[in-house]
């Protein structure tokens, strides 16, 4: 198994198709990856290069999906002891659950120091994240 450098990353960015073919090159008329199956709605893809609107998702094989069935995220850690995940964007929503300090989770979207989890209609106050950096 490969150990995964942060510093290799470029980007995270997750998937908006319900399965998104893997191609071995940077062309939607590459061949499909044969050793990699399509990647499927909301999975978190490691981005290490760019071309010509595709993202290269693997540092050691020639792995590449076309960056418009994608959208950037970013990755974050839970400072909190305890943070509670809500169905929308503010207090007034209900509580549907919860994520712990050091946790990792990937945001899509900000609105009034709320994020919205990837792939999810959950919420998180941004006050209690810090960006992961590179």
């Amino acid at each position: 198994i490969q150990q995964v450098n942060d510093n290799d990353i470029i980007k995270y960015a997750s998937v908006t198709a319900a399965a998104l073919n893997v191609r071995e090159s940077h062309s939607a008329s590459s061949k499909k990856a044969s050793d990699r199956d399509p990647v499927i709605f909301g999975a978190i893809l490691r981005i290490y290069e760019i071309k010509d609107g595709w993202y290269k998702i693997s540092k050691s094989a020639s792995h590449w999906v076309a960056s418009k069935y994608t959208v950037d995220v970013k990755r974050y850690v839970v400072k909190a002891t305890t943070l509670n995940v809500r169905s929308g964007p503010s207090t007034s929503f209900p509580k549907v659950g919860q994520i712990y300090k050091n946790d990792q989770v990937f945001i899509e979207e900000n609105r009034n120091n709320w994020a919205r989890i990837v792939s999810e209609n959950s919420w998180v106050n941004m006050s209690y994240l810090k960006e992961f950096g590179f």
